[in-house]
């Protein structure tokens, strides 16, 4: 007999929704003990569009297949939240010195703000097992604006090297009134409007991180359609956690590829989802995101058969460390070797991120061993050793290695950019670049830049913040060649590295070439997610 135990309340009745519910991140499950998620498809200010795939009738509204209804709406109320800024995410129950950050934050402690915990996150037991994302953060706010915030967010960085994310604690939710219109007939809901996915499909759909990109979707489970604490109309899914993965799985790695490889991403995927749920997105209505900053999530026109079996082979599992759930973390080519988490983004050591090599043959790889340094990183990015990421049918030679050159007037535009972006009053006339500290897997983690007045000279940290500068660099795993002309001033860069993303958890060409290699998926997350267990839920 199967038992199901859960914590938290499962919405069992969708019309008793409140507006606040879409808010709330605690897991809820389905009848068969798997979890159902929000996912965020889209947050807009335009209007709505969507095509009928079948005939249609709402209240006393009738509608033919193929026609156009749109969705707009009002806001009554805009709802009220403070920002503050997390510092720094500990696993739960764990003893959090505070005073710790006292010598970076006196200033700004004497301007009504403060440093204090709070718990995030949510602990569930399905089947017998536990589900436990729990965190603490140590936050330091509250600031009266998003602009105030981050000013100071920046200040900590460029000042302290101090990585910080914005956390909303939410005061009072937004209200709004959500119009469903057919030809002249309009029909209004107070607050979320509630269709079945199955019947519509969302056409030219505001979508991605910069919602730079439009898209038609057709998704499965349910469509919400609510305001979020921007003033803005948020496309929500609702559906189980199985239903998703079938349509982010194929959205993250090519659905042709060895069904070990997708059966290790459909795990990982999993896990990061419920890994994520609870811990971002605190101002907004749903749990996790569609896009590149949780997981790309495509719907029903991306899924395949093969993504579909590989998920169904591995129903319901997941991978866990000594602390619980891991975060799943994976990029698409590590370029022979992957990073330590804490090295890339705001997080305590996880003893499941630790970089490694993703050599074929460890004993062969001679002054490779001992890791990727400042002494081997050209002869590794030249004359690398065969890697799991770079043989196999899906590897390209443009990713594994790459070059990519720009000159110091090009340069000289990206520190111009940079100061225009953050607001910095001080001018810099480009003069050279350092890289500054390599991780693990030779990625560095801090650039110098070098001003023409040396008192002008900053600092960018951080693996991401790197690439971002250098205009997208696939990594930052990369050895430089400069040029000079007859005056000895730098002329230009070229930038010669490997790999394509952050590098950290699994490297997904590698995950193919490992398959391609006879190893079982099994394989593959012991691989890639050190010391993790692979764990069934339900």
């Amino acid at each position: 007999m199967k038992i199901i135990v859960l914590l938290f309340l499962i919405f069992t009745n969708i019309e008793a929704l409140e507006v606040q519910d879409f808010f709330k991140k605690k897991i809820i499950f389905n009848s068969s003990g798997i979890p159902i998620i929000r996912i965020g498809i889209s947050e807009t200010k335009e209007p709505v569009i969507l095509k009928l795939l079948k005939d249609y009738q709402f209240k006393d509204l009738k509608a033919k297949k193929d026609e156009i209804l749109t969705i707009n709406y009002k806001i009554t109320d805009r709802g009220e939240y403070t920002l503050w800024l997390i510092l720094a995410k500990y696993p739960y129950k764990t003893v959090v010195d505070v005073n710790i950050y006292n010598k970076y934050l006196s200033h700004f402690l004497k301007k009504n703000k403060k440093v204090k915990v709070i718990n995030v996150g949510n602990l569930s037991v399905v089947n017998g097992n536990i589900i436990d994302i729990r965190k603490q953060l140590l936050i330091f706010g509250p600031f009266k604006d998003e602009k105030e915030a981050e000013k100071i967010k920046l200040q900590l960085y460029l000042d302290f090297r101090l990585k910080s994310e914005f956390y909303a604690e939410v005061k009072t939710y937004p209200k709004s009134k959500i119009f469903l219109i057919s030809n002249n007939k309009t029909i209004s809901f107070d607050n979320y409007l509630e269709l079945n996915g199955d019947d519509f499909e969302l056409k030219n759909l505001e979508w991605g991180i910069n919602k730079k990109r439009k898209i038609d979707l057709q998704l499965r489970g349910k469509l919400f359609f609510t305001p979020n604490l921007k003033g803005e109309l948020t496309v929500l899914n609702q559906l189980n956690l199985e239903e998703l993965l079938k349509g982010i799985v194929p959205s993250e790695i090519f659905a042709s590829a060895h069904i070990e490889a997708l059966k290790a991403q459909a795990v990982a995927a999993r896990t990061d989802i419920l890994a994520k749920i609870g811990t971002r997105h605190f101002e907004s209505p749903y749990q996790v995101c569609g896009n590149q900053h949780c997981q790309v999530y495509k719907g029903k026109i991306k899924e395949h058969k093969r993504t579909n079996r590989a998920i169904w082979l591995t129903h319901g599992e997941v991978l866990k460390d000594k602390d619980g759930l891991i975060d799943a973390y994976y990029s698409a080519n590590s370029g022979g070797h992957t990073e330590n988490n804490e090295n890339v983004w705001l997080s305590r050591k996880r003893i499941s991120l630790r970089g490694r090599d993703d050599f074929i043959n460890w004993e062969e790889s001679g002054k490779f061993m001992i890791g990727i340094n400042e002494n081997n990183i050209r002869d590794f990015i030249d004359h690398p050793p065969k890697t799991y990421s770079s043989e196999n049918s899906f590897a390209r030679k443009n990713v594994f290695r790459w070059k990519k050159k720009f000159t110091s007037y090009r340069l000289q535009i990206f520190v111009n950019n940079y100061f225009e972006k953050y607001k910095l009053n001080k001018k810099c006339k480009f003069k050279d670049l350092i890289g500054k500290g390599r991780g693990v897997s030779g990625r560095f983690m801090t650039i110098l830049i070098k001003c023409k007045n040396p008192k002008n000279d900053f600092a960018i940290y951080g693996e991401l913040q790197i690439r971002r500068f250098l205009r997208n660099l696939k990594s930052s795993m990369f050895y430089m060649n400069k040029r000079y002309n007859k005056n000895k001033q730098l002329t230009s860069i070229s930038f010669i590295g490997g790999g394509w993303g952050h590098g950290v958890g699994m490297c997904q060409t590698g995950a193919i070439g490992m398959a391609e290699h006879n190893k079982s998926y099994k394989d593959i997350l012991k691989h890639y997610y050190t010391d993790s267990e692979l764990k069934k839920l339900y």
